[in-house]
C-alpha cells in the first residue's frame, strides 16, 4: 500500500508545483455548479487543491470539489500547462479517502463492492449465454504471441453481444488477438475508488502483468474508465512495457480495410449518443458508422460533456443524466431517426429500454459494423429483458442459459441483480414481476 499510496502523494505534489492557479480547470468544470461552488472564486479552489496536494488543509471548498468530479476531462483540455488535472483531482480524492476512513472500514467498502458486482456478472453474463462462450470472451486463446490483446473489463459482460460483435470485427479484419475479460482482468476501479489501495496495487499489477506476458504489441480496452485507470493512473507509477488504446483508435487504423468489406445494409438514420472525456473516441465512431452504406447520421442536440461515460455519474446527479436522455431521445424522434446508438456499454443499459417509449431501436456501433462486415448477429438480451413489453417473452431462454451455467440463484442473488437492472433509467416494468418470473422459473 505504501508504495502507490507515496507515489501519488509525490505526482500530487510535482503537479502542483506546475499549476499557475488560473482557475480555468473551474470554469470549464460541469459539476462546479451542480455541486454549489458557482459563487467560489475559481483561483481560490484550485488553491486549495495545491494546498491539499502538499498535506495542508485547505480554506476553500477544494475537497467538495473533488467529491463532486463526474471525471468529464474538460479540465484537461482547457489547461494552458497540460496538467491532467482528472488524474490530478483522482489522486488527491484517493489521498484524501485514505485519510478520512480507517483502512479496514475502506477495506470492507471495496470487498462489499467488488462482490456485489462479481456476483452480478456472473449471474447476469449465465443469463445471456452459454458456457462455452462465456469461456470464449472471459479467457485467453493461448495460441502465443498475438498482435493485441482484447481487453473487455468487467462490466461489458452484463452486455455480452457486445463482446461478440467486437470478436467478430476482429476475426473479419483477420487480426491475431488474445482476449481478456472479466474480473480475473480487473482494473481496480472498485479498489482504487473505496481508497483500498493495497488491493488495488495488487488488482492492477496482476492484471498488467497478464497484458505483459501476452507479449502483444497493444492492448485494446474495450472499457473507458479501465482505460483511465491504467493510462491515467496506473502508468505513471508501473511503466509497463505495452501501451494501451481504446478500441475505437484502434478500429479507425483499419478504416480503410473495412470500407472495403462494408456491404449494404438496411437503410437507417441514426443518431450517435456522443461522450467527450477519451480524446478521439467520438469522432473515430462518427467516422466508422458514416462509412457504412446507407447509414445516415443525424445530428440533434445533446449533451456529451457531462461525464466520460454514462453510468456512474447518474448515481450522483440522477435528474442530470434523466434530462440529458430526454433531451437525447425527443431529439431523436423530432429528426426522424430510426436508430440511436451507444459507443459505451453503459450507455447501451441506460438507453437499452428506450424502445419501450419511444420508436426507436437502441444498437451499439458495434452491432452496425459487424453486419456491415456480413457477420452473424447477436441478440442483446439484456435490452429485452428491459423493455416491458418484450420482458416475458425472454425468461424462458434465462431459465435455460442460467440451468447450462449451472448457475442456481438465490432470492438475495436475483434481488441483487434486479436491484442494479431496475435501478438504471432504461428499465421499464416491475421490478417485483422480473424477480417473481425468474424465481418461479429456477
Amino acid at each position: 500500500m505504501d508504495n502507490f499510496l507515496n507515489f501519488t502523494e509525490d505526482y500530487c505534489r510535482e503537479v502542483a508545483n506546475s499549476c499557475t492557479e488560473c482557475g480555468l480547470c473551474v470554469e470549464a468544470c460541469p459539476v462546479v455548479p451542480l455541486a454549489g461552488l458557482e459563487s467560489q472564486d475559481a483561483g481560490q479552489l484550485v488553491s486549495g487543491l495545491k494546498s491539499l496536494s502538499e498535506g495542508k488543509s485547505s480554506t476553500s471548498r477544494a475537497s467538495d470539489w473533488l467529491d463532486a468530479c463526474n471525471g468529464s476531462g474538460i479540465c484537461n483540455d482547457v489547461c494552458p500547462e497540460n496538467i491532467n488535472v482528472r488524474s490530478w483531482i483522482s489522486g488527491l480524492r484517493t489521498i484524501q479517502d485514505v485519510s478520512r476512513t480507517p483502512e479496514r472500514d475502506r477495506r470492507k467498502a471495496s470487498s462489499d463492492k467488488f462482490r456485489a458486482m462479481s456476483q452480478a456478472i456472473r449471474l447476469l453474463s449465465s443469463m445471456q449465454l452459454p458456457p462455452d462462450v462465456i469461456s470464449k470472451i472471459t479467457r485467453t486463446k493461448g495460441r502465443g504471441p498475438a498482435d493485441v490483446v482484447f481487453y473487455t473489463g468487467c462490466n461489458v459482460l452484463r452486455t455480452p453481444h457486445i463482446v461478440m460483435n467486437m470478436m467478430e470485427i476482429l476475426d473479419a479484419l483477420e487480426i491475431l488477438y488474445e482476449i481478456a475479460g472479466g474480473t480475473s482482468f480487473c482494473c481496480g476501479v472498485t479498489q482504487h475508488r473505496s481508497g483500498d489501495i493495497g488491493s488495488y496495487e495488487r488488482v492492477a499489477s496482476r492484471t498488467s502483468r497478464a497484458f505483459e506476458e501476452m507479449k502483444a504489441q497493444e492492448v485494446i480496452s474495450w472499457c473507458p474508465t479501465c482505460l483511465l485507470q491504467f493510462n491515467e493512473n496506473w502508468v505513471n507509477y508501473d511503466k509497463p512495457d505495452y501501451a494501451m488504446a481504446h478500441v475505437t483508435q484502434f478500429l479507425h487504423k483499419y478504416l480503410d480495410k473495412m470500407r472495403s468489406q462494408f456491404a449494404n445494409c438496411p437503410p437507417r438514420r441514426v443518431v450517435l449518443q456522443e461522450h467527450d472525456g477519451i480524446p478521439g473516441v467520438t469522432e473515430h465512431v462518427t467516422e466508422l458508422l458514416a462509412s457504412i452504406p446507407h447509414v445516415e447520421l443525424v445530428p440533434v442536440k445533446q449533451n456529451r460533456n457531462f461525464g466520460y461515460v454514462c453510468g456512474g455519474i447518474g448515481e450522483t446527479y440522477p435528474d442530470i443524466q434523466r434530462e440529458n436522455y430526454r433531451m437525447l431521445l425527443e431529439g431523436a424522434v423530432a429528426a426522424q431517426a430510426d436508430c440511436v446508438v451507444t459507443i459505451y456499454h453503459s450507455c447501451q443499459r441506460m438507453l437499452a429500454g428506450a424502445a419501450a417509449q419511444y420508436p426507436l431501436n437502441v444498437l451499439n456501433y458495434t452491432d452496425l459494423i459487424s453486419e456491415a462486415l456480413g457477420r452473424p448477429s447477436y441478440t442483446d438480451i439484456y435490452g429485452t429483458l428491459a423493455r416491458v413489453d418484450t420482458m416475458d417473452t425472454i425468461i424462458e431462454t434465462v431459465h435455460q442459459l442460467l440451468k447450462e451455467n449451472g448457475v442456481e440463484p438465490n432470492h438475495s442473488q436475483i434481488e441483487l441483480v434486479a436491484n442494479q437492472m431496475f435501478g438504471e433509467p432504461g428499465f421499464y416494468g416491475s421490478k417485483e414481476e422480473f424477480v417473481k418470473n425468474l424465481e418461479k422459473k429456477s
